[in-house]
């Protein structure tokens, strides 16, 4: 199946979606500008597997589904044997790019994605059973706002807010190599200050792939490093 080159607007529930007994997907080149769900790759219980996710556009989900309360704001979801690779999302209220559910989850890569104004840059499930598989995240550009940035869930409850830090608690998963930016709590704290310092300029500082550094670009007591995930 090869789902590319559409533009889905106002989608009430799921824009794209790739379930039930698929297998050897390819969704790619497509621009979702208003969903409940942008992208759904799904159903690792129905033997669902095998799909490459790339080159999309995704932004401006909605916070719930008029239609189906069961969908999650959610930009791109993917479950088994998937790459999700190269894409853009902006404007999620819940994860940018969430990987599995329970131990719904195999074999999944993401990275060299762009990911914007979410609320947790991506998850995924650290459900610890043996039918989950490997997952790792790498090469990814979490931009400034995220509540949280990457997050590890177990069904619905957060159990970890900082994966990058914690994935050595979950040996199926990796984390590594990804350039975030500030998350909200320390935005709000800068936009209690004084106008002159909310007004001065972020940059990002890229030495190499390990070494990334999000500082103010004039002198000041309030300095952030990025966390290279």
């Amino acid at each position: 199946t090869q789902i590319g080159g559409n533009t889905c607007t106002e989608s009430g529930e799921v824009a794209i979606f790739s379930e039930f007994e698929f297998s050897g997907s390819v969704i790619s080149d497509n621009i979702v500008d208003g969903a409940a769900t942008g992208i759904s790759i799904t159903n690792l219980d129905k033997e669902g597997h095998l799909a490459t996710c790339t080159g999309n556009i995704v932004r401006n989900i909605a916070l719930k589904s008029e239609t189906n309360p069961d969908t999650r704001p959610v930009g791109i979801y993917a479950e088994a044997d998937t790459v999700v690779a190269n894409n853009s999302v902006d404007q999620v209220p819940g994860v940018g790019i969430l990987v599995g559910n329970g131990p719904y989850v195999r074999n999944v890569v993401v990275s060299g994605n762009v990911i914007t104004s979410a609320r947790y840059g991506s998850g995924v499930s650290v459900v610890q059973d043996d039918k989950a598989g490997p997952v790792r995240v790498s090469d990814n550009i979490i931009g400034a706002g995220s509540e949280h940035r990457i997050v590890g869930l177990e069904w619905d409850k957060l159990a970890s807010t900082g994966l990058a830090a914690d994935a050595a608690k979950y040996p199926n998963v990796v984390v590594s190599d990804n350039t975030v930016g500030q998350t909200l709590g320390l935005i709000s704290a800068v936009a209690r200050r004084a106008p002159t310092t909310r007004s001065r300029t972020l940059r990002m500082l890229c030495d190499d792939k390990r070494s990334r550094i999000l500082r103010w670009a004039s002198s000041g007591p309030l300095t952030a490093r990025s966390n290279v995930a």
